[in-house]
């Protein structure tokens, strides 16, 4: 397997970015790659990417993220669109939301093979992941900070698209919806990945529903169904062709724009005013999909809360998304309640994993999801009669 060439990378960096590049530095676990301010530090790292901080002859630091071929094994394989897509939405968000995001200097697919892995080179994000500040913060504090990321989280709502995948560029500053760019499996047991020809777009909820319970989506070891798990993946495609709940006119069922991995790790803050966003990162898997599917998971990896904090916390952005965007909040309700299962269902279609990693695996996902229902149920219930959508907080 090749490995990355640092010495190509910065000749390749030199040709495309406008300064010469004076030092190109890579960083592993637990060393930080983003020079903060006031001396904080973030370590950033991915299991498919190796970072590196390069730095510019006028003393300007930029991120590059290239396609790791080397640690791969320890992980698996990559959608092949997967960085392209990414970078299309980056665009895309800073173009149409105000949402801060960074801005993508240069991306090369290495076709050539020559530096080891497609790469990208990003402006660098000025801040300290929230996550980092979480634990400092007021109650107050956390609750200005919940509203912020909530309006994050409805700017992109509001965005509106025909089908379901994700984005792509088609020329200057325009954008289409193609396959849907799925996040490259954590296992390095899973090698294969699904075909694009079956990823989309999608016109319809059903056609997504429906490729979700036939596996093609799947990031994952390529591994037929059989027996009990093989009747059941039937009995779900079933349920969804026979669905009367997938109105694709319906205002829940209106198709917006999802950051997938939207949480204090992936959101940068001002040390000096933390309830100020200075930067959203990770955008790869970003789709569009219904409203229904759409939800909020701001606290998904900050494990030392408390549970109640977690219930106000919700309840409070989810009240501010709703007033916002008046047709998620259909969503929220029924029939978004029976149509998120219907999608979990479709998911987790199989009756008896072969391996007890997936079981596992299964049931842990299945855990969170329930969780996350009863936390969106609570929240709804505890929501005051709606306001105008202008209301400003």
């Amino acid at each position: 397997m090749p490995e990355i060439s640092i010495e190509t990378l910065r000749e390749r960096l030199n040709e495309r970015l406008p300064e010469k590049c004076k030092e190109l530095k890579p960083h592993f676990d637990g060393v930080p790659v983003l020079s903060l301010r006031k001396g904080s530090i973030l370590p950033l790292t991915a299991p498919h990417h190796m970072i590196y901080i390069a730095t510019l002859e006028s003393g300007r630091k930029v991120v590059v993220r290239v396609m790791n071929p080397t640690i791969r094994k320890y992980a698996g394989e990559k959608c092949p669109f997967k960085m392209t897509s990414e970078i299309a939405t980056m665009k895309y968000v800073r173009k149409h939301t105000k949402v801060p995001v960074p801005e993508v200097l240069a991306y090369d697919p290495d076709k050539d093979g020559k530096v080891g892995g497609e790469w990208m080179v990003m402006e660098r994000v000025h801040g300290v992941a929230a996550i980092l500040m979480w634990p400092a913060l007021s109650k107050e504090l956390r609750r200005k900070l919940t509203l912020a990321m909530a309006n994050v989280f409805a700017q992109l709502l509001k965005q509106r698209f025909s089908k379901i995948g994700s984005l792509y560029e088609e020329g200057e500053d325009s954008f289409v919806v193609g396959p849907m760019a799925l996040i490259p499996s954590h296992d390095k047991i899973d090698r294969s990945v699904p075909d694009d020809e079956k990823c989309g777009p999608f016109g319809s909820q059903k056609d997504w529903l429906l490729a979700v319970a036939k596996g093609d989506l799947d990031v994952g070891r390529d591994r037929p169904l059989q027996g009990e798990d093989l009747e059941r993946m039937k009995e779900v495609i079933k349920e969804i062709e026979e669905a009367d709940l997938l109105d694709d006119a319906a205002d829940h069922s209106k198709i917006a724009l999802e950051h997938v991995d939207l949480n204090l790790t992936n959101v940068f803050v001002n040390p000096d005013f933390p309830t100020e966003i200075t930067g959203v990162i990770d955008w790869e898997g970003a789709r569009t999909a219904p409203m229904w599917a759409i939800q909020p998971r701001f606290f998904e990896r900050t494990w030392k809360m408390y549970e109640v904090e977690k219930q106000e916390l919700h309840a409070f952005g989810y009240e501010l998304i709703r007033l916002r965007v008046s047709a998620w909040n259909a969503g929220g309700r029924e029939p978004g309640w029976e149509l998120r299962n219907l999608l979990r269902e479709a998911q987790e279609r199989r009756v008896n994993p072969s391996k007890v990693e997936d079981a596992v695996a299964s049931l842990a996902r299945l855990s969170l999801q329930v969780d996350e229902e009863r936390l969106r149920r609570e929240a709804f219930r505890r929501s005051e009669t709606p306001e105008p959508e202008d209301r400003r907080y």
